[in-house]
């Protein structure tokens, strides 16, 4: 999500988010915007702030564990990095059947929508083993003001 300045005397419009539509920046003032942009008159002021949909990263191994998700987490992505099977359940083991059951070898990623409605994964291993969770969020929506010129 770079910055912008708009050096121009007119208001350039710039391609949001697909669901926020498009962006304004009028003369002299600063905008983040979702893309990076190619037109002459807005001048590149940073590259921040950063885009980056990942909240949390969570490894992990071995005998069972309970994993926190956050109710913005838009997607739980969950991937075995090594070893043994493994199963991984949501809120309790009593949530039959496992959202991943017997998990025996190295699949890519599993990615299960979340937006809030569990509060945590219950990872079981059958012996050493791990696997990574990470929790993605959903897009930011909108203009970022960033500075106005007067």
């Amino acid at each position: 999500m770079p910055t912008y300045r708009n050096d121009s005397t007119h208001t350039i419009r710039v391609c949001g988010f697909e669901y926020s539509g498009e962006i304004d920046i009028p003369p002299g003032e600063q905008r983040a915007t979702p893309y990076y942009q190619h037109t002459s008159d807005l001048v590149k002021i940073s590259d921040t702030p950063y885009y980056n949909p990942v909240m949390e990263l969570h490894e992990v191994s071995s005998g069972e564990r309970i994993v926190p998700i956050n109710k913005d987490t838009e997607i739980l992505r969950i991937q075995k990095v090594s070893g043994t099977t493994v199963s991984v359940y949501l809120q309790s083991e009593d949530n039959t059947p496992a959202l991943v059951k017997s998990w025996d070898s190295t699949d890519p990623v599993i990615d299960v929508p979340m937006k809030g409605l569990a509060t945590q994964a219950i990872v079981c291993f059958a012996g050493e083993g791990s696997v990574q969770i990470m929790e993605i969020k959903s897009r930011d929506d909108g203009v970022i003001p960033i500075t106005q010129n007067a």
